[in-house]
Order: C-alpha cells, then structure tokens, then sequence
C-alpha cells in the first residue's frame, strides 16, 4: 500500500501533467495520445509479466516446500548419524 502512494500514483500524476502540457501548451493532441498510450501499454504488459513470472515462482516455491518437508518426515533417514564405539 505504501508503495502505491509513495511512487505508483505520484508517477501517473506526472503522467497526465505531462500528457495535459503535451495537449494545451504546445497544441500536439498526437503526441499526448502517443504518450498515454505507451504507458498504459507499458503498463498492462508489466503487470501481464509480473503475473506470469509469480505463477511459476509460487509453483517453485511449493515444490522446494515440498521437498524439505519430504525430507524431514523420514525422521534419521539420510542423515549422517555419528555413533561413538
């Protein structure tokens, strides 16, 4: 949540600022539209990889989860065992 206030949302106000100075001062309706449009494809590709990216992570996780736990259900198997003669 902090992260939406402190950087996601002041960089989309700059955004439209940008996309406003682009339209009314310098009169490039083109250019405006040009920018809007490369950042909210920008935009919808970061969150379609991200997305993508953490289904594949999660899946990593859960096997690596398994596999300690796998080990750990076996009680000493596997394990160096040091007796003293």
């Amino acid at each position: 949540m902090t992260y939406l206030f402190l950087y996601l949302l002041p960089a989309l106000g700059e955004c439209l600022a940008v996309c406003i100075v682009f339209l009314v001062h310098f009169r490039q309706w083109e250019l405006s539209l040009l920018l809007f449009s490369s950042l909210v494809l920008y935009g919808l590709v970061t969150i379609k990889i991200t997305l993508w990216r953490k289904k594949y992570r999660e899946a990593s996780n859960q096997k690596d989860n398994e596999v300690r736990k796998g080990g750990r259900e076996g009680g000493r198997e596997g394990a160096y065992v040091c007796e003293e003669q």
